[in-house]
């Protein structure tokens, strides 16, 4: 079994057989010697390595019938930005406490005035 040998721009690494390459960070442009070589290859050109950067088969389409439901899922989705609060909160009540405050102060500004003031 053909061992191989991979600098990685820092150190020369192995060696490895071919599955344990595999979990090696390997890319076209990494260094590549084994024996028989007599000087070093990028990956991409050597043959039993070219499976490694080939792209996977692509998946079919998605079927209709899943992209029925991705449409519904969507439009469930999409409608929460017309929804209303569950308990929103009354208008009346926000403005609430700061009357209140104001209605004491001046009550209080009017007490002080009306028994000091004599």
């Amino acid at each position: 079994m053909r061992q191989y040998y991979i600098y990685d721009g820092q150190m020369k690494k192995g060696p490895f057989d071919l599955e344990q390459l595999k979990v090696q960070s390997l890319n076209q442009e990494t260094p590549v010697w084994y024996e028989g070589l007599q000087d070093w290859l990028m990956a991409g050109n050597v043959d039993e390595l070219k499976e490694f950067f080939t792209p996977k088969a692509t998946p079919p389409p998605v079927p209709k019938t899943f992209q029925k439901n991705v449409a519904v899922r969507n439009e469930i989705l999409n409608s929460f930005g017309e929804a209303t609060e569950l308990y929103p909160e009354p208008k009346k009540r926000r403005l609430l406490i700061p009357v209140l405050i104001s209605l004491i102060i001046i009550a209080g500004i009017i007490f002080t005035l009306f028994f000091y003031h004599k």
